[in-house]
């Protein structure tokens, strides 16, 4: 990890004063992609509380926040004022806690239920607002036993639960995934 101290990124994240100093560009990184993942997994039609007070379909809200702002914001003050909406949509926070956020929906249980159960191989397109990867099952093995001491087993939910001919509803109910018959 590279550790360098950014004020700069200390005042555009109005970090909690506990945490002045921002020291990993990833804690940066990992905010912004915590809020824009989870609100797009939420982004249901009234407005919900399941991970942190959201509007309803809080991804068009995120989007107009952006598109409102002046021609001539930066793209990170952008990114940090849509990233907002998530984490103080009840504009109760005054700062935040980049570096340690607390988990109170334990989320980082699903980390070992990918390394156990549901091996889900990720990926961004250089289409995507996120950085482009690919999946490397080899690694994410590799980090599986390194950190829970298990090894993943790729197709156990198709063993408990079926799913064999999963490509053909995914056709029929119009999915946008990418996926290869390796991968089911």
């Amino acid at each position: 990890m590279h550790f360098t101290y950014f004020p700069s990124l200390q005042l555009i994240f109005f970090l909690s004063s506990k945490f002045r100093r921002l020291h990993l560009t990833a804690s940066v990184l990992g905010w912004l992609w915590t809020a824009f993942v989870y609100t797009a997994m939420v982004n249901y039609p009234t407005e919900a509380n399941f991970l942190k007070p959201l509007p309803a379909y809080p991804v068009q809200q995120i989007c107009k926040i952006i598109d409102k702002y002046p021609s001539g914001a930066t793209k990170l003050s952008r990114a940090f004022a849509a990233a907002s909406l998530y984490y103080n949509y009840s504009q109760t926070e005054n700062c935040f806690e980049v570096e340690h956020e607390v988990n109170t929906h334990g989320l980082h249980g699903w980390d070992w239920q990918t390394c156990t159960e549901m091996v889900m191989p990720m990926t961004c397109s250089s289409e995507s607002m996120f950085p482009q990867t690919g999946f490397d099952y080899k690694m994410f093995a590799e980090q599986c036993q390194m950190k829970y001491g298990v090894s993943p087993r790729q197709h156990w939910i198709t063993t408990e639960f079926g799913g064999e001919r999963l490509e053909k509803v995914l056709k029929i109910f119009g999915s946008n995934f990418n996926h290869n018959e390796t991968d089911l």
